[in-house]
């Protein structure tokens, strides 16, 4: 079996790529569906420096035991998951300000990087997420050379 954090994106155009926010590292069915996700879909779950960053420092602030168990997912999901950089999304950044100024900072990066990665799906419980247009969405994923990206509500 193929680990995912070895499957070469750049190579491999065809795998749809799924990101996943911060928030589902805390949800059991999303983290399943990670799990599952390459061998029954073909997806693969990309999540980032950030979201690891932010769901660290939600699990270190409410107890010790919790930022332990954190740390023990993560050792867990690291052949099934893509972990990249927030690195390289500048111009993207610069059309997600546009397009979504009332965005926070952190959700603007989650997006971008999401770009720049070509995922199709978005993956979160976060309502500033949920609410946005399909339209927009559109118009944004157009702006960045491909077709749409969605996000999905999970939990």
């Amino acid at each position: 079996m193929q680990r995912v954090q070895d499957i070469n994106l750049d190579e491999n155009p065809h795998i749809i790529r799924w990101y996943y926010d911060a928030c589902t590292l805390t949800n059991k069915e999303e983290l399943v569906e990670i799990l599952n996700a390459y061998q029954k879909r073909n997806v693969v779950p990309i999540i980032s420096h950030l979201c690891i960053g932010e769901a660290f420092a939600n699990s270190h602030l409410k107890s010790q035991e919790r930022l332990e168990a954190f740390m023990e997912l993560m050792r867990n999901l690291r052949d099934h998951i893509n972990i990249v950089g927030n690195d390289g999304i500048d111009s993207q950044l610069e059309y997600v300000r546009e397009i979504f100024p009332s965005l926070s900072i952190t959700d603007k990066i989650h997006l971008a990087t999401a770009l720049r990665h070509k995922c199709e799906i978005i993956n979160t419980k976060d309502g500033d997420f949920l609410g946005q247009s399909k339209r927009k969405l559109d118009q944004l994923a157009n702006k960045c050379g491909f077709k749409q990206i969605r996000v999905r509500r999970v939990g």
